[in-house]
């Protein structure tokens, strides 16, 4: 459960460090299924060598991570009790995202509501290794969640110029076993290695991580399940389903599915 601190700083700053909501032997277990699922062929249209989509539908050996007591704890405590996990969830290996934010394509499709008072979702993400010189992490800009997107409004960098302090970058210390919350609307990019490329960071350091996507139980969830469903690459939300076994332990839980 999150303190009153801690969330008044996520809505400062528009993301949270929770440490330690996994052990080490959670963690191991996480980097051999993934090292295990990214090592076996394709399946799934839209998958890549980098990229596993939809993957709590798809492998039942990570169902327990939904229902893992210390994550729900905090997203209930930010989100509240009927939170909702949205069906955009992915593991990736190896991936490292330029700066966005994860609205970015829908403020371009001219979508709005994400600037709406009661609009709240926020990107789960689970590093399985340190943030150190190899990278395996994320940064962010504090508080960009309170600007506007600058790849997709002209007036954005004006708004930018006038910031006083001038925003500057941060590179999240997050541990292998800690929880990174971070609002759709931060800017933020994956963190790069410092003092190798990526093509030399030692096999135990290459960057594995799992990223769930959820909201508050609004009207925007429906929004948004509307835009992504509207997307040609979220082809897979096609008559999507959730298995019945993952449908019954989320109900078991009084978890919500979409």
């Amino acid at each position: 459960m999150l303190t009153e601190h801690q969330i008044e700083q996520f809505y400062k700053d528009g993301f949270l460090l929770i440490p330690s909501v996994w052990t080490k032997e959670q963690i191991v277990e996480l980097r051999h299924t993934l090292i295990n699922l990214f090592a076996s062929e394709i399946q799934f249209k839209g998958d890549t060598p980098q990229l596993r989509i939809d993957i709590f539908a798809r492998y039942k050996q990570l169902h327990w991570l939904i229902v893992h007591p210390p994550l729900v704890a905090a997203l209930k405590s930010l989100l509240g009790n009927d939170f909702v996990y949205l069906p955009e969830m992915a593991a990736h290996k190896s991936f490292y995202s330029s700066w966005h934010k994860d609205t970015t394509s829908q403020e371009a499709a001219g979508n709005i509501f994400q600037w709406q008072p009661n609009y709240l979702m926020v990107e789960a993400a689970i590093y399985l290794q340190d943030n150190d010189e190899y990278g395996g992490g994320l940064d962010v800009i504090p508080g960009s969640h309170l600007y506007p997107d600058l790849r997709t409004n002209p007036a954005a960098p004006e708004f930018w110029q006038k910031i006083t302090p001038t925003p500057s970058t941060y590179s999240v210390p997050s541990k292998a076993g800690d929880l990174v919350l971070f609002d759709f609307r931060i800017d933020h990019k994956a963190t790069l290695p410092t003092n190798s490329s990526i093509e030399e960071i030692p096999e135990e350091k290459r960057k594995l991580a799992i990223f769930l996507a959820c909201s508050a139980n609004n009207e925007h969830v429906v929004n948004y399940k509307q835009f992504i469903s509207s997307r040609s690459d979220y082809h897979y939300l096609k008559d999507h389903q959730y298995p019945d076994d993952l449908l019954a332990l989320v109900k078991h839980h009084n978890l919500l599915l979409i």
